[in-house]
């Protein structure tokens, strides 16, 4: 599998207040087809990927809005919670493969700035199982119960798990399109009020605005029309497990994760040790452990040291801390930074990785330029 990336961009991530969810796919949308040269006409299947914008902006046909805004006929919503955006190019991949079309456009998008905050706790709860919600439960309190069992089982202290967000803070530095591209140090983060203990308000990553878009292609679409390749999908694996924490066999290892990265490197036949960047879920900061270990990275309890061993390796662009968390529109924007990165730092292949809520669903993608 080596699927071409003809076009890859996003717009800046954050509280997008003069902008609706409208303005973004066609800020999004626009942007790919200029990049890559190529007409609405062109593309065989546009594939959307959203999550909030039924409850959010009152709009639960997208694929029509794309059509008004960008003229792309045949278009597709997924929804796959926070990796709906690396959901939808798995779709997109597996289109090509099949030869169903030549050209595909993935565009994540998401709005929810313009809800209360607990307008967006209420509907992050449906990322998690009802009866866990109904019993009080949110996406941060039970990433917190993941924490403490982590901290617990391997000796460590929380507090020293704000080396991850300071640390992703650092790397967005100069990144134009982070909501937050500022530093924030450790003890910064430590002296903050905690929102689920022992997680802190400057933990975890924002849901925000945002919108990013991929343009994928058949190699043979690539030579008929004669596009520069920014880089390759050389697989993607997607997989599902329970949803509530109840009934998983270990709530500190995500079998998902690890079963989707399995596949997805059996898939391209590459080790571990042929990647080179990681663009991974961090939504807090216990995330970023269990991702590298998960992952086949790292031995369990050894994933915190591993991020401290690789820090020019895992989540250059910020991450979902300080990039922002635009929740369709994550997983796309990963791949974007990701071949972004590759290329100005010369290397050759990286990972994405995201999960829906606390790991119901993972998908991993991974490239090569």
């Amino acid at each position: 599998m080596k699927i071409p990336i003809i076009g890859a961009c996003q717009i800046k991530f954050g509280e997008l207040w003069d902008k609706g969810i409208k303005e973004l796919i066609r800020e999004a949308g626009e942007k790919a087809l200029k990049e890559s040269r190529l007409k609405p006409d062109d593309i065989g299947k546009l594939y959307i990927a959203n999550v909030f914008a039924p409850q959010a902006s009152g709009q639960s046909l997208l694929s029509s809005i794309a059509f008004e805004e960008l003229g792309i006929s045949n278009s597709i919503c997924i929804n796959a919670g926070d990796a709906s955006g690396s959901a939808a190019i798995h779709e997109a991949a597996n289109s090509i493969l099949a030869k169903e079309i030549d050209i595909a456009m993935v565009l994540g998008v998401e709005k929810t700035s313009d809800l209360k905050t607990n307008e967006v706790f209420s509907l992050s709860s449906g990322l998690i199982s009802q009866e866990e919600s109904f019993a009080g439960a949110t996406v941060q309190s039970q990433l917190a119960i993941i924490t403490r069992k982590y901290s617990h089982d391997f000796k460590l202290n929380a507090k020293d798990l704000s080396f991850i967000p300071s640390k992703n803070h650092k790397n967005a530095v100069g990144n134009e399109y982070a909501q937050y591209s500022f530093e924030l140090t450790e003890e910064k983060i430590s002296s903050t009020p905690m929102s689920a203990e022992p997680i802190r308000m400057f933990d975890c990553a924002s849901y925000c605005d945002g919108a990013a878009a991929l343009i994928m292609c058949s190699e043979r679409a690539a030579r008929k029309f004669k596009r520069s390749v920014k880089g390759y999908l050389l697989a993607s694996a997607s997989a599902s497990g329970p949803l509530s924490l109840s009934k998983r066999k270990s709530i500190i290892e995500n079998e998902p994760t690890v079963k989707a990265g399995n596949d997805a490197f059996n898939f391209a036949k590459l080790k571990r040790d042929d990647i080179d960047l990681m663009e991974l879920h961090d939504f807090a900061p216990i995330s970023e452990v269990l991702a590298v270990e998960d992952l086949g990275f790292a031995k369990k309890g050894h994933g915190l040291q591993f991020i401290k061993n690789n820090i020019n390796n895992i989540n250059l662009s910020g991450g979902l801390k300080a990039c922002g968390h635009a929740l369709g529109a994550t997983g796309v924007r990963q791949a974007v930074d990701l071949l972004r990165l590759l290329k100005a730092k010369k290397m050759k292949k990286g990972i994405t990785h995201t999960i829906a809520g606390t790991g119901g669903i993972a998908v991993v993608n991974l490239f090569g330029v």
